[in-house]
């Protein structure tokens, strides 16, 4: 279990880490309190104004188990992004 830093103004509503079992990588983020955010923006998704920063041993190419999207991961991965079609993200690489 490895628990990953979120930035960013939205920080506070995000949780985010990775299990890794050798060359094997999964990144999990969740939102949390979301009706702050959705309260911003009642109509449509999310709007998350953060990033997940990545240890180099996690960075590479995702693909998420739930909307079958392909994520390239460098040092930040940008939140907006990656929850903009469904609100939880559950990456494998």
């Amino acid at each position: 279990y490895l628990p990953l830093a979120v930035d960013g103004p939205d920080a506070a509503h995000m949780v985010a880490f990775a299990r890794r079992h050798g060359r094997e990588r999964l990144v999990c983020v969740v939102p949390r309190l979301v009706l702050a955010l959705h309260d911003r923006r009642p109509s449509g998704p999310l709007s998350i104004d953060a990033r997940v920063t990545l240890p180099p041993e996690l960075r590479g190419e995702f693909r998420d188990v739930v909307t079958g999207r392909a994520h390239s991961a460098a040092e930040t991965l940008p939140l907006s992004a990656l929850l903009a079609d469904f609100p939880v993200a559950l990456l494998s690489g």
